[in-house]
């Protein structure tokens, strides 16, 4: 069977082609799906259908090629446990991710920061784009410079 990830072809609708995705989930390492997806569509409102096709997308990859690039994506070691304050800080969100083991209620305390002897999983907060362009900065059309 022919390598199908090798045309580069983007497939109508979508910004960016098989190529691209494979190479930027193999770029950021436990940034995770959800997260990967929603810098690649910012402004749509059908997040789950592009996250069903990059779901799919790595599974076939990994299904011809044995690399598993959806379990790199969700790799939780590539976390960085961070006390809630710098959680706080180095995200600017004044919620604490869901399943931290607190409770999403008013309760900050310690001077508004939070807790201090609490530590909260921080994904990797940079993406990477390495050589691919990314969608808003490309031309719209094929005769665009």
């Amino acid at each position: 069977m022919a390598n199908q990830y090798s045309d580069g072809k983007k497939k109508a609708g979508f910004k960016y082609s098989d190529n691209e995705i494979i190479a930027l989930a193999r770029q950021n390492p436990g940034y995770g799906i959800q997260r990967l997806v929603k810098v690649l569509y910012p402004r749509t409102n059908k997040i789950s259908q592009y996250r069903y096709r990059t779901t799919m997308l790595l599974n076939d990859y990994r299904e011809e090629t044995g690399e598993d690039l959806y379990d790199l994506l969700q790799d939780p070691s590539y976390s960085e446990l961070v006390t809630e304050q710098k959680y706080r800080l180095r995200t600017g969100r004044t919620r604490l991710p869901r399943y931290t083991g607190r409770l999403s209620g008013p309760r900050v305390s310690i001077a508004q920061g939070g807790g201090r002897m609490r530590y909260v999983p921080l994904p990797p907060q940079e993406f990477h784009w390495g050589e691919i362009v990314e969608a808003s900065k490309r031309p719209r059309h094929f005769g665009d410079n």
